[in-house]
C-alpha cells in the first residue's frame, strides 16, 4: 500500500510540475528532406538542459502538420533517456477555440456604456459555441457577443503554437542533445523541366 501512494504522488508531482520548454532558441540542427506527395522528414537536433529523474518537456516550434504517430526522440549524445508518454497539442489557441474550451464554464461580459464610457462587468456562463455564442447570463440566455468577453486563464489544451510534449526520464542531470524526427505534410517541392 505505501509502494503504491508514494507512486501515485510521484505521478501527482510531475504533473503539477512546470514543464521544461524548449524553442528554437534551443535548435542546432535541423535536415528537412521533402518527398513527393506532400511529404516531408524533419529531423530537429536540439540542446536542452535535463534534470536526472522524471520530467515534462515541452518541444515547442515543431511542424503543424506533424504527424505524430511517426515522432521519434532520441539522445544524439550522452545518458541514455526513457521516453514514457508524448502528446501532440496541435489544439492551436484562437478566440473561437478559447470560446469552445469554456463552455460549460463562466466568463466575465463586458460592457462599455456609450455615453459615459464606463464598464460594467456581468458573470455569464457560456452554454454553446459551435454556430454563435449562446450565454446565460443571470436568469435570461442571451445569443451572441453581447459586449467583450474576459477568460480567467487559458485552457492548458491550448496552446499558441504547436507543441510535442514528452514525458521523459533522464539517467543523469545536464546538457543534453536531442533529435526529434518526425514526418509531416505541408512541404513540397516542384523541378523545373
Amino acid at each position: 500500500m505505501r509502494h503504491g501512494l508514494w507512486a501515485l504522488a510521484l505521478v501527482v508531482g510531475l504533473a503539477q510540475a512546470a514543464p521544461l520548454r524548449s524553442t528554437l532558441d534551443d535548435q542546432k540542427a535541423l535536415a528537412v528532406t521533402v518527398y513527393n506527395g506532400d511529404l516531408a522528414l524533419v529531423k530537429d537536433t536540439r540542446q536542452v538542459e535535463l534534470p536526472a529523474g522524471q520530467s515534462m518537456l515541452e518541444l515547442r516550434d515543431v511542424s503543424a502538420q506533424m504527424r505524430p504517430e511517426t515522432a521519434l526522440l532520441r539522445v544524439a549524445d550522452g545518458k541514455p533517456i526513457a521516453l514514457l508518454e508524448q502528446n501532440f497539442d496541435f489544439d492551436l489557441l484562437t478566440p473561437a477555440k478559447l470560446l469552445e474550451k469554456y463552455v460549460g464554464r463562466e466568463v466575465r461580459v463586458l460592457r462599455t456604456n456609450p455615453a459615459s464610457g464606463a464598464d460594467s462587468s456581468e458573470t455569464a456562463t457560456v452554454l454553446a459555441a459551435s454556430d454563435g455564442v449562446v450565454l446565460k447570463i443571470g436568469d435570461r440566455i442571451e445569443t451572441g457577443l453581447p459586449g467583450r468577453l474576459v477568460f480567467d486563464a487559458v485552457p492548458d489544451n491550448l496552446r499558441d503554437r504547436p507543441t510535442l510534449a514528452v514525458s521523459l526520464d533522464s539517467a543523469g542531470a545536464g546538457q543534453r542533445a536531442l533529435e526529434l524526427s518526425y514526418l509531416t505534410g505541408g512541404l513540397t517541392w516542384q523541378a523545373d523541366r
